[in-house]
């Protein structure tokens, strides 16, 4: 992961997830972000900032939403999971991914699941959002 943000690929990452008729290569490009924010397994709030810097949020929550057909569902898959590593970071990088619209694809990929890992993973990833969410509102007095 330091590796391939150090060597700037996120920018790279940018490119293969702009390449609006190509779902192959925009699933070359989720499956790195991907593994980049990798969750639980190694990922570090610098390396979800990284993405979230390289503008790939957006990218991703576009992604999920215009995916279509069946074998676009990986693709679809992937971009949610890469937009629930990311909220699973710091509270800003969480809020970020709420303004960028990253709920609903987490929502469609609940819906979509088919095993009970995607769902208990996309449920703490809901809970997550709902706690920053809560914690927003205390510290704004709301």
């Amino acid at each position: 992961r330091d590796v391939l943000v150090e060597c700037g690929a996120v920018a790279s990452m940018k490119a293969l997830l702009e390449s609006a008729d190509l779902w192959k290569v925009k699933a070359v490009g989720c499956a790195i972000v991907l593994f980049i924010t990798g969750g639980y397994t190694g990922s570090t709030t610098p390396h979800r900032q990284a993405v979230i810097d390289g503008g790939l949020v957006p990218l991703l929550v576009d992604t999920a939403a215009a995916a279509s057909g069946e074998a676009a569902l990986g693709l679809k898959e992937m971009a949610a999971q890469a937009i629930g590593n990311i909220a699973m970071g710091s509270q800003q990088q969480t809020e970020y991914v709420v303004e960028c619209g990253g709920v609903q694809p987490l929502c469609d990929l609940l819906q979509a699941a088919e095993n009970l890992r995607n769902i208990q993973s996309t449920l703490a990833v809901l809970k997550e959002i709902l706690s920053a969410g809560r914690e927003k509102q205390a510290n704004e007095g709301l």
